[in-house]
């Protein structure tokens, strides 16, 4: 009788994701508390890393606004697309799951490998519905919770690092400084398109 209840009806549909019910947000918070920088989420802590050297970029740039708003959108999704692209293209012979956004958007990011090169990463952006794309998903929470990112000191700024986030951010930055990718940022200063 006081059983929860569904508020929707269920469908034969089959959903892919791992977030069915929206709450992957509240169950990383418990599970921080309770065992603090462990996930579930993914085998790959390379998302740590990743999240914090783009908002390590953000933050530094001296044209950057700093605002939360500025980092949404074409900043932010530029990155993780081809963050997920190059993955895609880098496992292509054996497949790739479990990468953010892998899901029901796998058919995206290989139609969009197999259109030709380079891949034009504007083009592409709708990629997530979420405008922070797997970080406001799913590791914004975990992150904070582990000491990597602080809330904002105003509602209308970006998160902040800590110490230990910065510290990630550049050992990130460590590991692809050789890539074309990171050379092509920092001659262009953003990145439009992903060559294979």
């Amino acid at each position: 009788m006081y059983a929860p209840r569904w508020t929707a009806l269920l469908t034969d549909r089959e959903v892919v994701g791992e977030d069915q019910l929206g709450l992957e947000g509240v169950a990383q918070s418990y599970q921080q508390y309770l065992v603090p920088g462990v996930i579930t989420t993914t085998e790959h802590a390379r998302y740590y890393s990743f999240y914090s050297w783009v908002l390590y970029r953000y933050i530094i740039d001296p044209a950057s606004p700093r605002t939360l708003a500025g980092f949404r959108g074409e900043y932010f999704k530029r990155y993780e697309l081809a963050f997920i692209l190059g993955s895609y293209a880098h496992h292509r012979d054996e497949g790739l799951g479990g990468l953010v956004g892998s899901g029901n958007q796998n058919y995206k990011a290989r139609r969009m490998l197999e259109a030709g090169d380079p891949v034009v990463l504007d083009a592409h952006l709708d990629y997530f519905g979420n405008e922070l794309g797997g970080f406001g998903q799913y590791y914004r929470t975990a992150m904070r919770e582990m000491g990597l990112v602080r809330d904002p000191e105003e509602p209308k700024l970006v998160y902040r690092l800590t110490s230990r986030g910065e510290g990630l951010a550049l050992a990130y930055e460590a590991s692809i400084v050789d890539t074309l990718y990171y050379h092509a940022l920092l001659e262009g200063g953003t990145l439009s398109q992903l060559a294979h």
